[in-house]
C-alpha cells in the first residue's frame, strides 16, 4: 500500500492517506544533533484546535502521510480507521498521540483553551478499539531541547528540520515540505512518541 508524500500537503488540503508514494525521510538527516527514531510503529499524532486540528500518519521515521482538517472531518476519520484498516484502505495504529492542554499557573484560562480541552476529549473517544496517549507541550519541548518560556514554536520547528537534514529539509521536493502551523506541533507530538514513548500518559478505558 502507498500514502500520500508530504510534500503533497502544500496548502494544507484534505489527504486520503491512500495515494501517492511514501517519502523516507529520518534516515536521509546529514549532520546536526538528531536523536534516531527507533519505533517502527504506526501512529497518528494530532494537534488538536479550537477549530482545525493537524495530524500527522508516522511510521518511525518515514512521514506517510499529513493534513490539517476542520474537527468534526477528524473525529470521522478517527471513528473511521479501525474499519478502513480492517479492508486495507489505511494502515493499522500501534497508537493515537494527542497532545493535551496542561494547566499554565498564573495565567487565565479562555473559552478557545477551555473548547481545545473538550475536543481531546472528544477526539479520544471518537478513537474507538485504537490505543489512545496523550502528551503534555511540556513534555514535548523539553524532549526536543527547547526552551519552556513564550512562544517555543521556533525552536520546535529548528528541532524537527534537524532530525531531517537542516534547512534542505522544507524546500520544495525536501521531506519536511508542506509541513506548516499545526503540522509542526503535530509533528512534534509524534516524534515525541516515537523516540520517548514513556512521557506519554496512556488513555485507559
Amino acid at each position: 500500500m502507498t500514502y500520500l508524500a508530504i510534500g503533497a500537503v502544500d496548502g494544507c488540503a484534505s489527504s486520503s492517506a491512500t495515494a501517492g508514494a511514501a517519502r523516507s525521510v529520518g534516515s536521509a538527516a546529514r549532520g546536526g544533533r538528531r536523536r534516531s527514531i527507533t519505533s517502527a510503529t504506526v501512529i497518528l499524532a494530532i494537534d488538536p484546535g479550537t477549530t482545525q486540528s493537524g495530524w500527522v500518519l508516522l511510521d518511525g521515521s518515514r512521514i506517510l502521510d499529513a493534513a490539517i482538517e476542520d474537527n468534526a472531518a477528524v473525529r470521522a476519520r478517527l471513528r473511521d480507521w479501525h474499519d478502513g484498516a480492517r479492508v486495507g484502505e489505511v494502515p493499522f495504529l500501534g497508537a493515537v498521540v494527542i497532545e493535551r492542554i496542561e494547566p499554565r499557573y498564573g495565567l487565565r484560562m479562555g473559552w478557545e483553551t477551555i473548547r481545545t480541552c473538550e475536543l481531546v476529549g472528544a477526539l479520544c473517544e471518537a478513537t474507538g478499539p485504537l490505543p489512545v496517549a496523550l502528551l503534555t507541550r511540556s513534555s514535548i519541548l523539553r524532549h526536543l531541547g527547547v526552551a519552556i518560556r513564550g512562544s517555543a514554536d521556533s525552536g520546535v520547528r529548528a528541532a524537527l528540520m534537524d532530525r531531517w537534514g537542516g534547512a534542505a529539509s522544507v524546500r520544495k521536493g525536501g521531506p519536511l515540505a508542506g509541513i506548516r502551523t499545526h503540522l509542526w506541533a503535530a509533528l512534534a507530538v509524534g516524534v515525541t512518541w516515537a523516540e520517548a514513548p514513556g512521557l506519554a500518559e496512556a488513555v485507559e478505558r
